[in-house]
C-alpha cells in the first residue's frame, strides 16, 4: 500500500514537470489584459476609450534575460499612447529609439523562468479604428531577439506571437466547454 502511495506521488511529479518544461524557443506576443487571453477589441463607437495593451514573452528553456523588439506604427490616426511602463520587476537597463513609423524596444533585465510581460502601454483609441498592431524585428538585431540567462548567452530569435487587432473581426477561440462539444460530435 505504501509503494502504491509513493509510486503515485512518483509519477504525479513527474507528470507536473513535463508540463512545466520550457519549449527551446522563446515566444513574444501582444494582449489586451493581464492573462495573455484577449487579443481582440471592437473600435469604439462614438468617442475615445482607454485600453491597456501587454507585450508579454515566454522564455526559452534557457531562460530569458533580455529582449530586443519594435512594434509596428500604432500612434497615429485614432491611437494616442498615454504612458510605456517597463515591468518594474525587470531590473537592468533598456533602451527605446522612437521614430514616425515605428518604436524599438531593447532590455537586459534579470533572469526569467516564466510568462511575464515585458512592457505595458494605456493607449486611447478613437471611434471607427481598424488596426493591427504587432511586434516586428529589431533593427539592430534583425530580429524579434531573446537572450538567455547566462553571461554571454548571445540575442536569439524568438517566435512572434499574437497580433493585437483593433475594430474587429474578432473571433472567440475555442473553449473548455466549447471543445467539450466539438469532441462530443466524434464519439
Amino acid at each position: 500500500m505504501r509503494w502504491l502511495a509513493l509510486t503515485s506521488l512518483a509519477l504525479m511529479l513527474a507528470a507536473g514537470s513535463a508540463t512545466a518544461q520550457l519549449p527551446d524557443v522563446g515566444y513574444m506576443g501582444l494582449t489586451w489584459d493581464e492573462n495573455h487571453s484577449q487579443n481582440c477589441i471592437l473600435s469604439p463607437e462614438g468617442g475615445v476609450q482607454e485600453h491597456t495593451m501587454y507585450v508579454w514573452a515566454r522564455p526559452s528553456s534557457r531562460g530569458m534575460g533580455g529582449v530586443a523588439f519594435r512594434l509596428n506604427a500604432f500612434c497615429d490616426n485614432g491611437i494616442a499612447s498615454i504612458s510605456e511602463t517597463w515591468n518594474p520587476l525587470l531590473s537592468g537597463g533598456g533602451t527605446l529609439y522612437v521614430t514616425p513609423t515605428y518604436a524599438e524596444y531593447s532590455k537586459l533585465f534579470s533572469c526569467q523562468m516564466d510568462w511575464t510581460w515585458i512592457m505595458k502601454y494605456v493607449l486611447l483609441i478613437s471611434s471607427g479604428v481598424e488596426r493591427t498592431i504587432r511586434i516586428e524585428e529589431h533593427g539592430v538585431h534583425n530580429m524579434i531577439g531573446m537572450r538567455g540567462c547566462n553571461l554571454g548567452d548571445p540575442m536569439e530569435a524568438a517566435i512572434r506571437g499574437t497580433d493585437l487587432i483593433i475594430g474587429g473581426p474578432c473571433t472567440t477561440a475555442a473553449t473548455t466547454s466549447t471543445w467539450g462539444a466539438i469532441k462530443g460530435l466524434y464519439k
